[in-house]
């Protein structure tokens, strides 16, 4: 990229001088002069008045020349950033995840991988729909997804996982039960045939029904999936039903109206799992960013199971 023209107008009016120009940029002065003067013939308007060997810009060509130093600046920063790329000083890792945990995902994972790679663009997709992440990961526009469960079709890897927490209404009967008995722990078996209420973008009614009874053991057919947890917990304190959240959601909720309880024996569940097709391996630069994931989470023991035949 060479932007010859920009370059000569450009220095000609810093230098105001056709020889010391001339000299600056390393050509003859009658050459920078004929330069010049074919590039007004083709523009059809005078860059420059000339007046006692000093070259002054005209008003046409002060706006010419304005728009020459942002393309030469655009060039220079295009020239530096492919020398970067070219010594492999510098890379890309695009990153798929659902809104709902950009906002306690992203600030735990992002600081720490930029300050071991400081020179490496992070691209972040975020999405309303689980299944978009599928489709993002086939057309292999990520690197891989952050996901709360695993991915069939996809090699997925468990990354945290911890107890789920019991929501129900203050004055429910759950609530006034434990409170009169509050030895007899709550579990799965006491939640058989209520009504569940899950929070999803992606998931229908029938899908929390097998998901309650894989993961947890209760059976029900009362499962109502909605988007917002403000209106999941506004119908808790309705006593309309009830809620299994992660455990650490209970800091970003307003629980007023609401309690919490324990479900014993205590069940974990999958919160951050990262899925990658297993036909495809990671860039350097993507595995860096899963081990920064691993090592913030604290990733025990690397789990990975493979999807891709379910």
């Amino acid at each position: 990229m060479e932007l010859k023209e920009q370059k000569y107008v450009v220095t000609l009016a810093d230098i105001g001088n056709l020889t010391r120009a001339a000299g600056i940029l390393g050509i003859s002065q009658p050459a920078l002069s004929l330069y010049i003067r074919n590039l007004e013939n083709n523009l059809g308007k005078e860059l420059f008045s000339r007046e006692n060997r000093r070259m002054t810009p005209t008003y046409f060509g002060e706006v010419y020349i304005n728009h020459a130093r942002s393309i030469l600046e655009i060039g220079k920063r295009f020239l530096d950033e492919m020398e970067y790329v070219k010594h492999g000083a510098k890379g890309k890792v695009t990153l798929g995840l659902c809104a709902h945990s950009s906002a306690s995902v992203l600030p735990d994972i992002l600081p720490p991988f930029q300050a071991q790679f400081p020179d490496v663009d992070i691209a972040i997709r975020e999405v309303q729909d689980e299944r978009d992440l599928e489709e993002l990961l086939e057309d292999r526009k990520i690197d891989f997804a952050l996901v709360d469960r695993t991915m069939p079709g996809y090699k997925t890897e468990i990354i945290k996982e911890e107890p789920v927490v019991l929501l129900v209404g203050e004055d429910s009967p759950l609530a006034q039960r434990q409170k009169s008995d509050p030895s007899t722990p709550i579990s799965p078996g006491d939640l058989n045939h209520t009504r569940i209420l899950m929070e999803s973008t992606s998931h229908d009614d029938s899908y929390f029904v097998r998901y309650l009874k894989d993961n947890f053991g209760i059976i029900t057919s009362q499962v109502l999936s909605l988007n917002s947890m403000d209106t999941i917990l506004n119908l808790i304190r309705k006593n309309y039903g009830i809620t299994l959240i992660p455990k650490h959601q209970l800091e970003t909720l307003d629980l007023r109206g609401v309690t919490p309880f324990d479900v014993l024996p205590e069940t974990s569940v999958k919160t951050l799992c990262v899925a990658f097709a297993s036909n495809g391996e990671l860039s350097d630069f993507a595995q860096g960013l899963l081990t920064v994931i691993e090592d913030v989470y604290g990733t025990p023991n690397r789990k990975e199971k493979d999807e891709t035949q379910e």
